[in-house]
């Protein structure tokens, strides 16, 4: 936060500061003067002391911004990358984020959790093999959520040996 507190308190040590210097010019005593030039001295100095503290919390404030300027730069740029995505059907409610059309020819195929794209994280789909049922079966790299893509084929039967003979 801004500290006014500082900023007040250096003002009136200016003021303070004016004011003595005007009792040193107007005073006629030599005693007076060197006290003036005493009270003035202090003023001096306990106005720098402000101005170094206003400076200082100055200093920290600038800092801050640009901190929260490159956090806000780098939470744009996740959103931007995150919309470049949309929620896709793979079959039978399978679901999973993949590029949109228009930027599919940018990078590989590729998907993203749905869980983790959820809570605005960027998590590849790891490719694990391709089940019985022909499913796609990937691993979520982040939270290693496990997930079958695609719509499932009817398993075929097997025929064993003896019920083939029997027939």
């Amino acid at each position: 936060m801004f500290d006014y507190d500082s900023i007040a308190g250096f003002a009136t040590s200016i003021k303070a500061v004016a004011e003595l210097a005007k009792l040193a010019a107007d005073a006629r005593d030599e005693a007076k003067i060197k006290e003036a030039i005493r009270e003035l001295q202090s003023a001096i100095v306990d106005a720098q002391s402000k101005a170094i503290d206003a400076q200082s919390t100055m200093f920290q404030l600038q800092s801050e911004n640009e901190k929260l300027k490159k956090l806000l730069a780098n939470l744009e740029s996740r959103e931007e990358e995150l919309d470049r995505y949309e929620l896709h059907n793979f079959g039978d409610g399978t679901l999973a984020y993949r590029l949109k059309d228009e930027f599919r020819e940018e990078a590989p195929e590729h998907f993203l959790c749905p869980g983790c794209y959820d809570k605005r994280i960027k998590s590849t789909l790891r490719f694990d093999f391709m089940t019985n049922r022909k499913q796609r079966k990937y691993t979520c790299t982040n939270c290693k959520t496990k997930y079958c893509l695609g719509t499932p084929t009817a398993q075929q039967r097997v025929v064993r040996r003896s019920e083939f003979l029997t027939r």
